[in-house]
This record gives structure tokens, C-alpha cells and sequence, in this order.
């Protein structure tokens, strides 16, 4: 399931990230999100153990989307100009 989930990841590295999926504790990253780029939770979703959760600053635009799964969450995409995509527009048909 574990290696199923981080492939996942990998799939969904988007050009809008430019690079490969960053990882790290749980409140390493929500800190990063909330702090440094002012993004809320905007949507969330449970899917083969891992939480998906959509962030975004209203504001500014930005929104990332995020893998967590146990103690750690991955950046999995990023990007500008948020229009409320949800997680499910981001994933959906990638096989999970």
C-alpha cells in the first residue's frame, strides 16, 4: 500500500512543480504551507490510506496539494492562479 501510495505521488508530480515530490513531518510541512505561504485547507480526501488535502490562498492564488500518509506528507503538485480545483479534480483517473 505504502509503495503503492508514493508511486502515486510520483504519477502526479505535475509540471507545474518542476520537481520531484517533497517529503517530511507532518507539522514540518503544515507549518511550511500555513506560515510561509499563508494556504488554508481547502479540501480533503481519504483514498488507500493515505490523506489527500488541497491548500490554498485565496489571496495570492498559490495551492498545493499533499499526500500524508502515517507521520508524513508530501508536497505531490503546486502551482499559482487556484480557480477551486478539488483534490478529486487533481487525481481522479489515476489508478489507486
Amino acid at each position: 500500500m505504502l509503495i503503492r501510495a508514493l508511486a502515486l505521488c510520483l504519477m502526479l508530480a505535475s509540471p507545474a512543480t518542476a520537481q520531484q515530490a517533497q517529503c517530511g513531518p507532518v507539522p514540518y510541512i503544515m507549518s511550511a504551507l500555513m506560515g510561509r505561504y499563508g494556504e488554508a485547507v481547502v479540501d480533503d480526501r481519504t483514498e488507500d490510506r493515505a490523506l489527500w488535502q488541497m491548500w490554498a490562498n485565496a489571496e495570492t492564488g498559490s495551492w498545493t496539494l499533499t499526500a500524508t500518509l502515517g507521520m508524513t506528507t508530501c508536497i505531490v503538485a503546486a502551482g499559482q492562479g487556484y480557480d477551486g480545483q478539488t483534490v478529486l479534480d487533481l487525481i481522479s483517473g489515476v489508478a489507486l
